[in-house]
C-alpha cells in the first residue's frame, strides 16, 4: 500500500491571533497545504520556500503554490527577506466565519 499526500485533505483547527477573545475557526486544506501551515508555530516566525520544503520534504513547486494561494487569501504575508521571499502568519487573518474558514 502506498500512501501519495495529494489525494488528501485535511482540517486544522486555530484561532484568530489578533483576537482577544480567541475566536476558533476551522481551515479546510489538501495534506499539502496542512504540512505547510504546520511549520509555523508563531505568528513572529518568517520561512522561505525552500525552508519549508526542506522542513516538510515537499517539492519547491508544490510549496510555491501553496504560498500563493495563501498570500491570495490573506493567511499568510510575504516579504523580501535579503532578495528571499519569506512568509509569516498574518495576525490579523480572520476566516470570516467561525468554525467554517477554508483555505482550500
Amino acid at each position: 500500500m502506498n500512501w501519495n499526500i495529494n489525494y488528501g485533505d485535511c482540517e486544522l483547527q486555530t484561532y484568530t491571533l489578533s483576537d482577544a477573545g480567541k475566536q476558533a475557526f476551522t481551515l479546510k486544506l489538501s495534506c499539502v497545504q496542512g504540512l505547510v501551515l504546520l511549520q509555523f508555530q508563531s505568528a513572529e516566525q518568517r520561512q522561505s520556500a525552500a525552508e519549508l520544503s526542506k522542513a516538510t520534504g515537499i517539492p519547491g513547486k508544490e510549496i510555491t503554490q501553496c504560498m500563493n494561494t495563501f498570500v491570495a487569501r490573506s493567511l499568510l504575508l510575504e516579504e523580501s527577506v535579503d532578495g528571499t521571499a519569506k512568509y509569516s502568519i498574518n495576525p490579523e487573518y480572520n476566516s470570516g466565519k467561525p468554525e467554517s474558514g477554508s483555505a482550500k
